[in-house]
Formats: C-alpha cells, sequence, structure tokens
C-alpha cells in the first residue's frame, strides 16, 4: 500500500498510487478530447476494419482478443486528417497498444 502524497496541481489534496487528484485526471481527459478529435473522423470504422481482417489477434503478444488498432509507426500526438491507411495499423489489445506506447515493434 503506497503513502499519500499530495497531487502535483493542487498541494493540499491527498492522492495514493499516481500524482494527480481525481479532479486532474478528468480535467486532462477533457483536455485531451474524444476519439474522433485525436485520431480524425471515421477512426471508430477503420479500428472495428483493422480489427476484424486481424482476426482479433493482437500483433504484440499474439494473443485473440484484440480491441483496438495500434498505428505501426508512431504518430507522436500528429492529428490524422486524412482517413487512417489500414496497412500502417494492427490490431492489439488495449494493454499491449498502451504498453507499447510510442515504439515501433
Amino acid at each position: 500500500m503506497s503513502l499519500p502524497r499530495p497531487c502535483l496541481n493542487h498541494p493540499t489534496r491527498l492522492v495514493r498510487g499516481g500524482s494527480y487528484c481525481a479532479e486532474c485526471l478528468k480535467a486532462n481527459e477533457r483536455k485531451r478530447g474524444t476519439t474522433s478529435q485525436r485520431f480524425g473522423p471515421g477512426w471508430q470504422r477503420i479500428s472495428r476494419e483493422v480489427i476484424q481482417r486481424d482476426n482479433g489477434i493482437c500483433h504484440i503478444c499474439d494473443l485473440p482478443g484484440a480491441d483496438t488498432a495500434d498505428h505501426l509507426q508512431p504518430r507522436n500526438g500528429q492529428r490524422q486528417d486524412t482517413p487512417a491507411d489500414t496497412a500502417e495499423l494492427a490490431a492489439a489489445h488495449r494493454a499491449c497498444n498502451s504498453a507499447k506506447g510510442a515504439h515501433v515493434t
């Protein structure tokens, strides 16, 4: 069990197991925007197509149950104004995709 420590934005609020309080985490999510705002229009449709194409097999761990599409070449936060080229995408588990981050596999 971790000891409580102050939120980095609000020193009077104590948090456990993280650096920010719940209010700061929610504000960050709002600032990031929706999936469509971050990845461009039609992202959910494209993601579903990639998962179906790859039969739901995660390209990182080779296990079934992939639920996201991963960019093979990192975008580094750049928004896509054109539909994604599905050749640059592969199915991945959300946890595997997050752990990989902006690295090339």
